[in-house]
């Protein structure tokens, strides 16, 4: 899906310059971009309520991470997918020679906001494999050649997998168990910010890792480790929120 709305924007971007300057689109094209514009579109809501409704800590977090990135723009689910429809039955009345639908007010609102494409390709990006497939750390490093690194890295793997197990039963549980459940995730990831850390201050990142770690974040529209640290702040906020109403 990341890749279908990359290549849809600059698809709509084409026919927008043109119309700019004075060149009117071609309407077979037009109506194709438009058809493939609702299927991605549908695809999306399909894997959105998945998401939404699965017990899995896993995916809940997704689409709360989504929905918390995507209200940093201005933008809620439903305003977007409001927009994507109207786009499309513009589009293909432009196709059949006909006047485009009356725009709804929610749809004018976020229109004339420049983010609506880009948060629609970052959300659908979030959505899809992150692509890292690489080690973290270069082959041979030095640092884990040592016995007490090799133990304290399996014992955070193994923990950090036991917990995500766990985390399949999470929309099942109450209140006191959700909040303990973020606690525990919270305590493994900053256990993983401080091994990992280290091995950065020593040189011992593998570059590889690097790069595809940073693809997976510039694909989300996200700067950099910081920014994408505070969105994850935010959305366990939001889930703490949802847990103390459960």
């Amino acid at each position: 899906l990341t890749m279908v709305a990359s290549d849809l924007s600059i698809k709509f971007q084409a026919i927008s310059t043109g119309l700019q300057s004075g060149v009117p689109p071609n309407p077979q094209e037009v109506e194709k971009i438009a058809q493939e514009m609702e299927k991605a579109n549908d695809q999306w809501s399909i894997l959105l309520t998945r998401f939404q409704l699965s017990e899995d800590f896993q995916a809940l977090q997704l689409f709360k991470m989504t929905e918390a990135r995507l209200a940093q723009n201005g933008i809620n689910f439903a305003q977007m997918k409001a927009s994507t429809a109207w786009q499309v039955q513009a589009m293909l009345s432009y196709a059949n020679g006909k006047p485009p639908p009356p725009m709804p007010a929610e749809v004018q609102k976020i229109m004339s906001q420049s983010s609506q494409d880009s948060s629609q390709i970052m959300s659908q990006g979030m959505m899809s494999s992150s692509g890292v497939t690489a080690l973290p750390f270069k082959e041979g490093s030095k640092a884990m050649q040592s016995p007490v690194v090799q133990e304290e890295l399996r014992q955070i793997v193994t923990q950090h997998k036991s917990l995500v197990k766990l985390g399949e039963s999470y929309g099942k549980w109450d209140r006191a168990g959700k909040l303990m459940y973020i606690d525990q995730m919270e305590a493994i990831e900053d256990r993983w910010g401080v091994f990992m850390k280290r091995f950065e201050l020593m040189g011992e990142m593998n570059p590889e890792f690097v790069q595809q770690r940073d693809d997976y974040l510039k694909r989300l529209q996200i700067s950099g480790d910081q920014e994408f640290i505070e969105l994850l702040a935010e959305t366990r906020q939001i889930m703490r929120a949802d847990a103390e109403r459960t």
